[in-house]
């Protein structure tokens, strides 16, 4: 008996807009659980309540595809990257919570980046979540390739309920600095982003596909592209999509 054939078209996108702000850190084991406190009941959901944020997810790393990368990431997504410089969103930067305070300063090797949603295939969040992080030598040659031969071979792979493509911009993430969360405060930028989620497997299939020689080292990506899994922990919608029940699930 064979299963069902996968689809995904654009009325399946996982991704619910144009511009998704990622931020990847690292926290002292002693404040771990003050951390993951602050941010899943406090942080978490004061970022979805700005207008034009319409997910955030938050996720750790799954130490079994390797402990190299931050440990943890958190994930918004919003209508498009403006959001992340609007006067609401910096509004709330400037106005930081007596927590956020302390805790903002303690992210260790932090890494903040908004992003572009150049393509996003698939149908919703993935348990397991790997991100590709690669320099483009020639941007057109990534983006064909993605659209015309990995998004058909991650067709096949039923393991797959998302894949998206995700493009630094640097004017929205700047947009932070001087601003009173950030001061005192240095992030790094990421490169270009390809996100892989799935219900299992999802680290083997970038292996195969992304990172192996027909990948996107041969495919307009420059040096050698890095890669980190991630276990989904929690996601929160906007009040403005979801205000009932299972609003909030947590894994």
């Amino acid at each position: 008996m064979t299963g069902p054939t996968v689809q995904w078209d654009e009325g399946d996108r996982g991704l619910l807009g144009q511009g998704v702000l990622a931020i990847w850190c690292d926290m002292a084991p002693e404040s771990d659980d003050q951390f993951n406190a602050w941010y899943t009941h406090e942080h978490l959901p004061e970022r979805v309540g700005v207008p034009g944020f319409l997910r955030g997810r938050r996720y750790i790393r799954d130490d079994r595809h390797g402990v190299d990368g931050q440990r943890y990431l958190a994930f918004y997504e919003a209508t498009d990257t403006a959001v992340f410089s609007s006067p609401a969103y910096l509004e709330r930067l400037n106005n930081p919570t007596p927590l956020t305070r302390t805790m903002a300063p303690r992210l260790e090797n932090a890494k903040r980046t908004v992003l572009s949603v150049q393509a996003s295939y698939g149908r919703g969040v993935g348990r397991e979540l790997t991100i590709v992080e690669f320099g483009p030598t020639d941007a057109g040659a990534v983006s064909e390739w993605v659209s015309s031969s990995l998004v058909p071979q991650a067709l096949s792979r039923p393991q797959l309920t998302g894949l998206h493509l995700l493009v630094p911009d640097e004017a929205a993430t700047k947009a932070k600095e001087g601003t009173q969360e950030a001061r005192g405060v240095t992030r790094a930028m990421a490169q270009w982003v390809l996100v892989m989620e799935g219900t299992g497997g999802v680290p083997d299939v970038a292996a195969e596909l992304v990172l192996g020689a027909d990948g996107l080292a041969s495919h307009g990506a420059s040096g050698t592209p890095t890669s980190i899994t991630y276990e989904y922990t929690v996601s929160l919608l906007s009040p403005d999509l979801h205000t009932g029940p299972g609003a909030a699930a947590a894994s």
